[in-house]
């Protein structure tokens, strides 16, 4: 309001506001890294017992839209990948993923020795249970990895995945409008 005005006296104003806000901001600053910051709020103390996370059916049909075989021990290990970058960095970003995987390293043949969600404190699990049932109906649905992106992001959209709808584009379903679809 304050620039609006178009008062000589506004430009001092606003200088002096921006002055006490860096002021502000540089007293109330974290002391610690952000790294560190993150290790912290994320990762708990202790090694939580393992239980499953990942309800049945979400590695059968991440294989299939991976294109992958399915071993019959376990999962191939694009698995990781997809879940890295899908659940935890998407819940918890670069520097999230970054303090998770510190706290839980990977040996010389790249093997860790508890899965993530073991290492997260308890708060975190009830988002990330929403967040990993989400994705799975989304897998289900799915039938190529680029399908999948395509309705994680239609589902998570980002600032610059849905500019379409910015100029007033109708979504296409299946190669026709939505409103044909509907119909």
């Amino acid at each position: 309001m304050v620039s609006r005005s178009d008062k000589p006296a506004a430009t001092m104003i606003m200088i002096g506001v921006s002055r006490a806000f860096v002021d502000m901001r540089r007293k109330t600053q974290r002391e610690m890294p952000l790294p560190e910051f993150f290790r912290l709020s994320l990762i708990n103390d202790q090694v939580r017992q393992w239980q499953r996370e990942y309800p049945d059916g979400f590695f059968i049909d991440l294989h299939r839209v991976l294109g992958l075989t399915r071993p019959a021990i376990g999962n191939h290990s694009n698995c990781s990948h997809f879940i890295n970058r899908y659940i935890y960095k998407f819940l918890f970003g670069e520097l999230g993923l970054t303090a998770i995987r510190d706290a839980n390293p990977a040996d010389e043949e790249h093997v860790r020795a508890h899965k993530h969600h073991q290492v997260l404190k308890a708060k975190h699990m009830p988002v990330l249970r929403q967040h990993i049932e989400k994705v799975a109906t989304i897998l289900s649905c799915a039938i190529s990895l680029r399908q999948f992106d395509d309705l994680f992001n239609r589902r998570f959209p980002s600032v610059n995945t849905q500019i379409g709808f910015m100029f007033g584009e109708m979504p296409v379903m299946a190669g026709r409008p939505l409103q044909e679809a509907r119909s």
